[in-house]
């Protein structure tokens, strides 16, 4: 999924207790947060709500939500699916803790699947993705030594909630923008009397595409066709590096209109397979 430059919103379903609705706002939480990081430097912008639960999660029923949202885009997650959880033997603790009646501990371990279901209002098509992330969770669960069997459970999932940021941590990694190598050519013209293709190329080097186009864009007054197709062909990498594949596939209509480039076919087919034409 590209979700770069969109808007987001993330909606949790209501549990069928305290514990598990707070577990999945704990999980939205860390989901958001991740999010921010990398699509927003850090600040916070992801709007996170909380849904009554739903069987069955339909287009209608994500359309709603998203309107909701005034977003581009909605994460909404379902209760999650709480299996066996396994608590170990109580021992003393050995240590003064903080926590009220804490007198006994035990490891417990609590393993869950998480469904998530996201809709881009952005793709052009009429649908959702929906994901499942299994994990578990261990912790040592503090208590007063006299709790039943289900009673030291749902102990177990009260302060489970408290970890869960940390699966929706890992539960955006998987949404998070990733690096991947591009290779590609630019073109120049060694004049340097006339015309000093160097600096725009430095600028490109270091990623700085808008001042590169700024640079380019001043040999497009040039009388050479072949230099001014070049420099097209150059502002068509920029913008294609930004992410605007229909721009760049108007700047390089240009460059072929005025030249015949050998680069020009291979980054044609780039912008077509980026694209999804």
């Amino acid at each position: 999924m590209d979700l770069n430059r969109k808007s987001m919103a993330i909606a949790y379903m209501k549990g069928s207790g305290p514990a598990d609705s707070l577990f999945s706002l704990t999980v939205a939480s860390g989901l958001a947060r991740t999010l921010e990081k990398d699509y927003f430097g850090g600040e916070e912008a992801i709007p996170i709500f909380q849904v009554p639960a739903d069987e069955k999660v339909t287009l209608e029923l994500m359309h709603q939500y998203y309107m909701e949202s005034d977003q581009d885009v909605l994460f909404l997650l379902a209760p999650p699916t709480i299996k066996d959880v396994t608590t170990g033997n109580n021992r003393p603790v050995m240590r003064r803790v903080s926590i009220v009646d804490s007198a006994f501990v035990c490891t417990a371990t609590v393993p869950f699947e998480q469904l998530v279901f996201v809709f881009d209002s952005m793709e052009g098509v009429d649908s959702f993705h929906n994901f499942k992330a299994g994990s578990s969770i261990q912790l040592d669960v503090y208590n007063n030594g006299i709790l039943t069997s289900d009673g030291l459970k749902a102990e177990t999932m009260r302060q489970a909630a408290y970890y869960a940021d940390r699966v929706g941590y890992q539960l955006g990694n998987a949404f998070i923008s990733k690096w991947e190598l591009e290779q590609y050519s630019l073109y120049y013209f060694e004049d340097f009397s006339t015309q000093d293709w160097v600096k725009p190329l430095e600028e490109a080097t270091l990623f700085h595409w808008i001042n590169a186009v700024n640079l380019w864009e001043k040999f497009l007054k040039l009388k050479d066709y072949q230099r001014r197709a070049c420099a097209s062909y150059n502002i068509a990498v920029a913008y294609y590096m930004l992410g605007d594949y229909e721009l760049a596939g108007r700047w390089l209509d240009q460059a072929d209109r005025m030249s015949k480039l050998d680069l020009s076919p291979g980054l044609r087919k780039r912008i077509l397979e980026r694209s999804g034409k």
